[in-house]
């Protein structure tokens, strides 16, 4: 009987962090400046940064290069090469 039954369905994953619209707007921001920089170095975007840091970087929107430190989804040397854009681009997007 056992083998008759309908196999369980698995559970339905749902996404219920939403995000503000300006943290979608920042998101975007740091896409488009990740396209420019991937161009320029002819590599894909995702070698740049990845979309996981991207997304912390919009919710968290450090303002400062230190508060960049405080963000881990950075390591050492994507601080150094990126901070100084990554700060730049999102305090525009706060003015």
């Amino acid at each position: 009987q056992g083998l008759q039954d309908d196999p369980p369905r698995r559970a339905r994953r749902t996404n219920n962090h939403r995000w503000d619209d300006s943290t979608q707007e920042r998101y975007e921001v740091l896409r488009e400046w990740r396209k420019e920089r991937a161009e320029r170095r002819g590599v894909e975007s995702d070698v740049i940064l990845s979309n996981r840091t991207l997304y912390v970087l919009a919710r968290q929107n450090p303002n400062t290069t230190r508060a960049l430190e405080d963000c881990d989804s950075l390591n050492d040397w994507e601080r150094q090469e990126y901070g100084k854009e990554i700060v730049a681009l999102l305090q525009q997007q706060d003015e």
